[in-house]
């Protein structure tokens, strides 16, 4: 993750405080996807795990697990620490980097990675990484945001204005299959969330992903011309829908000597 992204969310650590509507509701549809997962984990690693809302959600579902979460944010990881001081706890927060997690192989049965590949410059290492710290059998999950989100955006603006692409849901399938993922599933949700505020938009989209990491100049400038055309848009309307897709991927780390079937023609 490079430093320009790490300080992003320093700074985000140091005004977060409760979450927003959107992120109750992106970890309520992680949860509605990984619960139906027969999985009972001694251990979970939490990958990119900002402020510790999603480790807590992992907490509540496999309540004897040791939970360890990481994030590159040493703001991030502070604050997610004192928010467990007086209490013992079965979470661990350490500053790691998603694309070189300092964790030795096959640790985790359970590794997770929500709205982290959009900041990672390097999303197939970050998938690598997932894997070689699960255990054969372990199960890696991921969310990320899809090509659907933010369509209303590019709406906004003449085709010559600066744009940002998301990568589709196959296209993460693909990176999880070539990371050395197997029986990958991929589904996604299209959600609304309706805005009366620009800065509240704005902050929603600077905090979740909405700038691809590979690319954030160009992402940048295409956010700043669509947050100016919807700032003429405020100006004319109370509250303004913007889709966002979320896309979610588990599979299995493949246990050794397992043998791969080929269910392919030729």
């Amino acid at each position: 993750m490079s430093d320009r992204v790490v300080r992003v969310f320093d700074r985000l650590a140091r005004r977060h405080t409760d979450e927003s509507r959107f992120e109750q509701i992106a970890l309520e549809s992680l949860a509605e996807h990984l619960d139906p997962i027969l999985i009972e984990p001694r251990t979970v690693v939490d990958v990119g795990g900002g402020g510790g809302a999603t480790l807590a959600r992992l907490t509540a579902r496999d309540r004897k697990a040791r939970v360890v979460a990481g994030d590159a944010s040493r703001q991030m990881v502070r604050a997610a620490r004192i928010a467990e001081r007086g209490w013992r706890s079965r979470r661990r927060y350490l500053r790691a980097d998603a694309e070189r997690l300092p964790l030795a192989d096959a640790v985790a049965d359970l590794v997770v990675a929500h709205l982290v590949l959009p900041w990672v410059a390097n999303p197939g290492a970050a998938l690598r990484e997932m894997v070689r710290v699960a255990r054969p059998g372990g199960l890696i999950m991921v969310s990320t945001f899809g090509d659907k989100s933010l369509s209303e955006l590019d709406e906004l603006n003449p085709p010559t204005h600066p744009r940002f692409r998301l990568p589709d849901m196959h296209e993460t399938g693909n990176a999880m299959v070539e990371a050395g993922c197997h029986d990958v599933v991929i589904d996604a949700d299209r959600l609304t969330f309706r805005y009366r505020s620009l800065d509240r938009l704005r902050a929603d989209l600077l905090a979740h992903g909405a700038l691809p990491a590979e690319n954030h100049l160009a992402a940048g400038s295409a956010l700043r011309a669509s947050c100016g055309s919807l700032a003429g848009q405020f100006e004319h309307r109370e509250e303004f829908d913007m889709t966002v897709e979320l896309v979610f991927g588990h599979a299995w780390k493949r246990p050794p000597n397992s043998i791969a079937v080929d269910f392919g023609g030729g």
